[in-house]
């Protein structure tokens, strides 16, 4: 009889194993669609002001749609003055936010937020000795916006939430974090009784070995930092560092003292050069993070899986 609860009980095990790596390849292909896409040579680096903008805003909103948001497509003021205007390309003076918004009928809301554009043909923010051709930005930011994409279509399915929720994909964010603050000071932001505001920036590359994820804003909020030190660190490990805050998309925000978490896996050799593709995305520790941040609106919202 032992022996028999011994078998029952790896058996049990095993089943868990199994459905949680079933879990984990159905969420990392969801995000590698979303990537694919976004990263892919036929939106040149979706500069700015340019068609490849316009066609990933579109996608991003047609998204947010089927994850029963109403959508608010937000130009706003921004004169590119990079390579691809001096080549004579038709550009546009302005830029667009892409804003859905999943009301519950809440008193206030959760921005998760996340910037959607790279740097197209190359800018001063180029890292390549010779800055020329396409900048995917697999990475930078498209594993950021495809995180956020997914995180809505949980919320959009039914749980029990203590708040609304705005999902805010930003452009220009490299020349000078136009997108975010335009948003912040904008009617649609202002009219919002905000909770805490959630950003990603860059979490498509989880090193397999130290499994580090970079938290600012942790002690922002005492839910957060209890939840970031009880963690259990089997999976992810995580550094405490509040240094970038000013340089994201959080900073109109955390000027504000509205509590503040940004999530990143950090910078790398590929980082704003022409070779963050892809194909060197790990979708595994984006699955990884994915269950994180489920346990972190859990704490925070009330959110149930």
């Amino acid at each position: 009889m032992a022996a028999y609860g011994y078998f029952d009980a790896n058996m049990k095990t095993c089943i868990v194993l199994l459905l949680l790596t079933f879990y984990l390849n159905t969420r990392a292909q969801d995000f590698k669609k979303h990537i694919l896409f976004l990263a892919s040579d036929s939106l040149h680096g979706r500069a700015p002001g340019t068609i490849d903008e316009a066609c990933a805003a579109g996608y991003i909103g047609d998204q947010f749609a089927l994850a029963k948001c109403r959508v608010v497509v937000q130009p706003f003021p921004f004169s590119d003055t990079s390579r691809l205007k001096m080549a004579g390309y038709t550009m546009r003076d302005s830029a667009i936010n892409v804003i859905g918004f999943l009301d519950f009928k809440k008193d206030s809301t959760i921005i998760i937020s996340a910037h959607y554009y790279h740097l197209g043909y190359g800018s001063n923010k180029s890292l390549e000795i010779v800055n020329k051709g396409i900048y995917p930005g697999a990475d930078d930011n498209a594993s950021g916006v495809a995180m956020m994409i997914e995180l809505a279509n949980w919320l959009s399915s039914g749980h029990a939430l203590k708040y609304n929720f705005v999902f805010a994909a930003y452009s220009a964010h490299e020349a000078g974090l136009f997108g975010s603050g335009y948003f912040s000071q904008s009617k649609l932001c202002k009219a919002l009784k905000i909770r805490t505001v959630i950003n990603f920036d860059m979490v498509g590359r989880l090193d397999t070995a130290s499994k580090v994820l970079r938290i600012s804003g942790a002690a922002t909020d005492s839910i957060f930092y209890r939840l970031f030190h009880s963690a259990d660190n089997k999976h992810l490990h995580f550094r405490f560092d509040d240094e970038n805050i000013p340089d994201s998309d959080l900073k109109p925000f955390g000027k504000k003292n509205i509590p503040v978490l940004n999530i990143t896996t950090g910078t790398h050799d590929d980082y704003h050069r022409l070779s963050d593709t892809e194909n060197k995305i790990n979708y595994n520790g984006m699955s990884q993070i994915y269950l994180l941040l489920q346990k972190i609106l859990e704490a925070v919202a009330g959110a149930s899986m």
